[in-house]
C-alpha cells in the first residue's frame, strides 16, 4: 500500500489545532477575569473569604491574567502547549489562592472543563 502525504492538509490541520486551543486559552482568561471582578471599594470592608475569588481593588490581578503565546504561530511553534498564570507583579494572586484559601486558576478550570473541552472539538469556522 502507499501513501502520498499532502503538506497542505497537515498545515491546515495544525492552523485549525492551533486556532482552538488559543480560542480555549481566551476564553479562560476572559472567564477567569469575570470571576476576579467582584469589587471591593474603599474603604475595603468587602474583601473576599476563604471559598471565594479574590475581590478587585485596583483590578491589577485581573489585568495580569496572561497566556501565551498569543498566537496561532506560536502555539503551533511551542508544540501546541499554552500556558496560562499571573505577571510577576501580581504575585499576591498565588499567594491569596495557596496561603489564604482563595479559589484561583484550578478552580476556574473545573468549572469551565466541559465549555473548554467543546472549543477545542469544536471546527473553526
Amino acid at each position: 500500500m502507499s501513501f502520498k502525504w499532502n503538506e497542505r492538509a497537515f498545515d491546515r490541520a495544525k492552523e485549525e489545532a492551533a486556532q482552538r486551543l488559543q480560542r480555549a486559552a481566551v476564553y479562560f482568561v476572559k472567564q477567569h477575569q469575570a470571576k476576579l471582578s467582584v469589587s471591593n471599594p474603599l474603604p475595603y470592608l468587602t474583601p473576599s473569604k476563604p471559598g471565594e475569588y479574590p475581590r478587585k481593588r485596583t483590578g491589577a490581578l485581573i489585568g495580569g491574567v496572561i497566556f501565551s503565546p498569543v498566537t496561532s504561530d506560536g502555539i503551533i511553534d511551542g508544540n501546541f502547549k499554552v500556558r496560562i498564570g499571573i505577571m510577576r507583579g501580581v504575585w499576591y494572586g498565588l499567594y491569596l489562592e495557596e496561603k489564604l484559601d482563595r479559589l484561583g486558576f484550578q478552580d476556574t478550570l473545573q468549572t469551565l472543563r466541559t465549555q473548554i473541552n467543546t472549543i477545542l472539538q469544536r471546527k473553526v469556522a
